[in-house]
């Protein structure tokens, strides 16, 4: 096993204790201090222009929004390598047609199973959210945040996708940079607008990584990049 995957696996079981670790925190010996001291921290930011920033971060990680970016995602790459596309249909199996549009078809399903993963895990774990904080409404359960998983999953795995198609140093540390300022504005947006713990945002971002691992795994696996030089872009499989 390459240290590639011995690092995946190892990440993968870390976020997973990090995210048990956090629930014991949360149910057995007690958060409620670390809470009130996040919030009330945040209780300082609170302005007008202020709300406006962090609802607009919020967005970003909204259902909505992400069930739209990914479908837009989907038609961008369509009509990027429409004649590639039919191309490959004609001349090669449904096997390299499919893996034209691995990239964006593993980017869809890691959104789409956390998604569905995050209904039962709030279900299960059944923690009201902090009503009395509320600048936004929001329905549901409260722990773990699903707006960090899906900005940490969803942003995450589209800089790593960027980042392992080009060459340019610039062009990777302006993806990563940029999912990151993103995760984290989305995670102080929960707790900022009164609908999260802080102990769920925290946990929403061990379990995004988790998830975030699987696409990256998956990526590897396929050999997925996305072509940012020419509207003609075919995806390797790696053996």
């Amino acid at each position: 096993m390459s240290k590639f995957w011995k690092g995946c696996v190892a990440t993968l079981v870390a976020t997973a204790l990090i995210f048990g670790i956090i629930a014991l925190w949360v149910f057995v010996w007690g958060s409620a201090g670390f809470d009130t001291a996040a919030h009330s921290a945040l209780m300082y930011l609170r302005s007008g222009f202020a709300d406006v920033i962090f609802k607009i971060f919020t967005t970003l990680a909204n259902k909505y929004f992400v069930v739209a970016f990914v479908i837009v995602s989907l038609l961008w790459m369509r009509n990027r390598n429409k004649s590639n596309y039919k191309c490959l249909i004609k001349k090669e199996s449904l096997n390299n047609a499919v893996n034209h549009i691995m990239p964006w078809l593993i980017f869809g399903l890691s959104v789409a199973v956390l998604s569905a993963a995050f209904l039962g895990i709030k279900a299960g774990f059944g923690r009201p959210r902090p009503i009395e904080w509320f600048l936004v409404t929001e329905t549901g359960y409260s722990f773990p945040s699903g707006h960090t998983a899906t900005a940490l999953t969803m942003y995450g795995l589209l800089a790593y996708m960027i980042s392992t198609s080009t060459n340019k140093m610039w062009i990777k540390s302006l993806s990563y940079s940029l999912a990151s300022v993103i995760v984290l504005m989305v995670g102080l947006s929960r707790i900022y607008l009164g609908v999260h713990y802080a102990t769920d945002v925290l946990a929403g971002a061990a379990l995004g990584g988790f998830f975030l691992i699987i696409g990256i795994m998956c990526c590897k696996w396929f050999g997925a990049k996305i072509d940012l030089k020419s509207k003609d872009r075919q995806i390797g499989v790696k053996n």
